[in-house]
């Protein structure tokens, strides 16, 4: 966890024009990380990994602007089912701000509680529970972001994919653009695969 940290107090020293360059660097080592090597257990520094990615995610996604009610509303974090994150993504979210909004992390106990997350990770424990959070959010503007064979299959957005012992993520960006987000090119460079082409233009 002592890298999530350090990173974290080298990010508070950025300038605002900085950031955007260092959070591209960061994901570039991040997927050089083997995510044993974050954590006494395998299991503990992968989602070490998956929560830093999973805050940066939001750097690289434009959402539409009546997803929030105001400049100053939260951007929210969800956590459907089993958290297998222990800590790690409360602490990889604790007192941040990402495009003015503060941060939050929820845990819904029902698809019906997701109506204010802007970002959702569905386990992939919990096959069952996963489908029934994508078909309640499937026309909102919500990131969906999960682990199973078939999450993208089932419209999901981003899913994380471990390759060589390392975290890598593959994106549907068709299912992006229905749920009317926009993901950054610079993000796309980066996934291990992309289901569907840009937009023109976009």
């Amino acid at each position: 966890m002592s890298l999530i940290f350090s990173i974290a107090k080298l990010w508070k020293r950025l300038r605002p024009a900085a950031r955007s360059r260092a959070a591209l660097r960061l994901f570039l080592a991040l997927l050089l990380i083997s995510p044993g090597k974050l954590g006494a257990q395998s299991q503990a520094g992968e989602y070490a990994v998956k929560a830093a990615f999973l805050f940066n995610f939001a750097k690289f996604i434009d959402w539409p602007t009546d997803s929030f009610k105001n400049s100053s509303d939260p951007l929210t974090y969800c956590v459907a089912g089993d958290d297998p994150f222990g800590d790690s993504l409360d602490q990889a979210l604790a007192g941040k701000t990402i495009g003015g909004h503060p941060v939050r992390l929820l845990r819904p106990k029902k698809p019906e509680d997701a109506d204010v997350c802007q970002i959702i990770f569905l386990a992939s424990k919990q096959e069952k529970l996963s489908a029934r959070y994508l078909e309640h959010v499937k026309d909102h503007s919500v990131l969906t972001v999960g682990e199973a064979d078939d999450f993208l299959r089932q419209g999901g957005i981003i899913r994380f994919i471990l390759e060589d012992n390392r975290v890598r993520f593959e994106i549907n960006l068709t299912t992006a653009e229905h749920a009317k987000l926009k993901v950054s090119s610079r993000l796309l460079a980066l996934a291990r695969n992309v289901l569907g082409a840009p937009s023109v233009g976009g």
